[in-house]
């Protein structure tokens, strides 16, 4: 850091003397001289300034560049995200083994609607909120019990508003097929068809806020 050191004006030599020590360079040593008492105040008054100036500056830099520097893992926290990893990618396999996924030229022809354009149909009820879609090597694909008589099961629309970013995608396929507390242990998914208005408020019910 900068540091300063200073001759307090003397009106009967007129000079004023500051030392500036930059963290990196050599010291700088700025004089001057004046038979004008204000003049030396003035000049002191800006020398301070440039001094605080320097030193707030190299430590916006320091700052900075401890802020940029990537902070190492331990191994603990390593191995705990590779569990998570692990189990996630399980949990969708598992999903995956258990329904049926559409991609969006599927979805066009469960719905039976007549437009040019395949992907405009999966593309626009996505858009609206009426269904979700998980990704899989970079493809959208829509989990088909989302739909019914060539449209979307009206219960989505509200379990993708309630679910908001907390429950979406992923998050929302797999909340769905996990065992719940809210349904005595299973999974909502089992509920959709038979008892919907339960399965929304399971969803309400996880993401409030506990206290």
């Amino acid at each position: 850091m900068s540091e300063s050191a200073h001759d307090a004006p003397n009106d009967r030599i007129g000079v004023f003397r500051t030392v500036v020590r930059p963290s990196k360079g050599p010291m700088q040593e700025l004089l001057v001289r004046s038979e004008d008492p204000s003049s030396l105040r003035a000049a002191k008054n800006v020398l301070d300034l440039l001094s605080s100036h320097i030193t707030r500056v190299e430590s916006d830099s320091l700052r900075a560049l401890v802020e940029s520097i990537p902070l190492e893992r331990s191994p603990d926290i390593a191995e705990a995200e590779y569990r998570q990893a692990k189990l996630n990618a399980t949990a969708r396999q598992r999903f995956l083994d258990r329904h049926r996924v559409l991609n969006a030229e599927e979805v066009h022809r469960v719905s039976a609607r007549r437009v040019k354009n395949v992907h405009a149909t999966a593309h626009r009820w996505r858009a609206q909120g009426r269904i979700f879609a998980v990704t899989l090597e970079g493809q959208l694909y829509y989990p088909a019990f989302q739909f019914e008589h060539g449209e979307p099961k009206a219960v989505f629309r509200e379990l993708i508003a309630i679910g908001g970013e907390h429950r979406r995608g992923w998050s929302m396929a797999l909340w769905l097929d996990a065992p719940n507390r809210w349904l005595k242990g299973l999974a909502p998914i089992e509920f959709i068809d038979t008892a919907p208005e339960r399965v929304v408020d399971a969803l309400r019910q996880d993401l409030t806020p506990i206290g």
